[in-house]
């Protein structure tokens, strides 16, 4: 089943659904409560999302996950908190951008194309065990290190970027400042 979720601020998403007549096809965009939202999520065998309240909803229930990460949202700081979600991230310099910022291009929306998702959901059904590098999409893979704590793993080897560089610092920091409860 495909079962797509949405707030109430997604209704205008609807008409495009509307011709779709298959038992397989569930729409429950503006149709639950959290209540009910958490209850349908604990049923479900993959979450497709963007970074959202379902994705960490469905990550503290162990539902595989895989993220599309856009615009402003850094994987380094908002993935998804549960072991071996995949995530697919514009390879395109200025992601993320800032909060603040008004794209005019949205390019890291264009980069990431129907094909590799769905390439990435057969990767994550195990219906497909070959991903495939591709040159305008990273893909990540979330994993617990040594310490502890998570971190999101490159699945293809590549080189790191300044923008990794310090995303990886950042993360270091940030597990220095926890374990040694640095100020």
């Amino acid at each position: 089943n495909i079962i797509p979720f949405g707030g109430y601020s997604e209704l205008s998403l609807n008409p495009f659904f509307a011709d779709i007549s298959s038992n397989l096809f569930i729409n429950r965009i503006g149709k639950t409560g959290l209540d009910e939202l958490i209850s349908e999520i604990s049923s479900l065998n993959l979450l497709v999302t963007n970074d959202t309240g379902p994705m960490h909803i469905a990550a503290i229930q162990k539902i595989p996950i895989i993220d599309i990460s856009l615009g402003p949202v850094s994987l380094w700081e908002t993935s998804p908190y549960f072991e071996n979600c995949l995530i697919l991230e514009a390879n395109i310099q200025c992601h993320p951008c800032k909060f603040s910022y008004v794209c005019s291009h949205l390019s890291c929306h264009h980069l990431i194309q129907e094909n590799h998702l769905w390439e990435a959901i057969k990767y994550k059904l195990n219906l497909d065990n070959n991903l495939e590098e591709n040159s305008s999409v990273n893909y990540f893979q979330t994993k617990f290190d040594p310490a502890g704590y998570l971190h999101n793993v490159p699945l293809f080897k590549k080189n790191i970027s300044n923008k990794d560089l310090f995303f990886e610092l950042k993360r270091l920091i940030w597990i220095l400042s926890l374990d040694y409860n640095l100020e």
